[in-house]
């Protein structure tokens, strides 16, 4: 598993530290825990008085209601300083009030779905269409795709979009609740991938541009160059896991019909070493390139 690097800290002074979410606690913390499942293993920030640094309401709930605290023994969470108990149970109260509400929409959106009085559409598209698993019908379309479009942010909350291809079926369904997907040799640049590893959120964009579809899927990104699927991806550098949170479809009007004429040649093969790219003989790039890329060998240029 390559490694997730440092916690960043988040607000002023914050401290960070690791979280483990585990299962079967206790009955009244098990719902709540199934809903964190896709946070397992992320990092949490610690401020100044030693309050957690979240967003999260379900997190704060787990974390902080009185009859979900268990010893540290127990449930592999941390305690918190007595210093900050007032300001601990007022996040309580405030993250298990919000636990009940929407959690889907922001601020933001819910200004603008108000300022366009789309409030109730947009709670009706919730409620019919946003799940939290992958279905059989997803599951047939993504299984089709030969390529979707990929964002990630950075630790500073900049957004960066890919451009992800393949072969059709490059992206598996692992399970209901699991994508793998490989990543291939690039430019070298890592934009979407250190994205990935650092902060691990990431959004999935599929589309059928001949008969128009798209569906979007939402989760938490792992990085792992042993990854039992490595052998299914020739040449793959690593596999990209990601533990689903929201899967939901598009109104598919506004895109343009296109027909695919050929596939990218470079796509690695199990029969043969995939070309390499002209780019990688020209002046500027060729001296600065790997040590064991292909490109250095002579003759290998397309």
């Amino acid at each position: 598993m390559i490694d997730q690097g440092p916690n960043i800290p988040l607000g002023a002074g914050g401290l960070a530290i690791p979280l483990v979410i585990r299962h079967g606690l206790h009955p009244a913390v098990e719902p709540v825990d199934r809903l964190l499942e896709p946070l397992a293993g992320r990092r949490l920030g610690l401020d100044e008085l030693g309050a957690p640094v979240t967003s999260h309401p379900f997190l704060l709930s787990y974390l902080l209601a009185p009859k979900m605290r268990h010893s540290a023994q127990d449930t592999g969470l941390r305690t918190y300083p007595s210093g900050a108990g007032r300001r601990i149970a007022r996040l309580a109260r405030i993250g298990l009030r919000l636990s009940f509400m929407t959690q889907f929409y922001h601020d933001a959106q819910r200004r603008m779905q108000d300022r366009f009085d789309t409030r109730r559409l947009a709670d009706r598209i919730e409620e019919r269409l946003v799940h939290d698993s992958i279905d059989e019908g997803d599951a047939e379309f993504i299984g089709g795709r030969d390529m979707f479009f990929l964002a990630t942010v950075d630790p500073q909350g900049r957004p960066n979009c890919s451009y992800k291809g393949g072969d059709p079926g490059f992206v598996r369904v692992v399970d209901d609740r699991t994508l793998a997907f490989p990543n291939y040799d690039g430019n070298g640049m890592y934009l979407s991938m250190g994205n990935a590893l650092a902060t691990r959120e990431v959004g999935m964009l599929f589309m059928d541009f001949e008969r128009p579809h798209r569906l979007r899927v939402n989760g938490t990104a792992s990085v792992d160059e042993n990854d039992e699927l490595m052998t299914a991806y020739p040449y793959a550098q690593f596999v990209i896991r990601v533990a689903v949170r929201e899967v939901f479809p598009n109104c598919p009007r506004y895109i343009h019909r296109f027909q695919l004429v050929e596939r990218s040649k470079f796509v690695p093969k199990k029969t043969a070493r995939p070309p390499v790219p002209d780019w990688k003989r020209s002046d500027w790039a060729c001296d600065v390139l790997p040590e064991n890329d292909p490109a250095r060998e002579s003759g290998t240029a397309e």
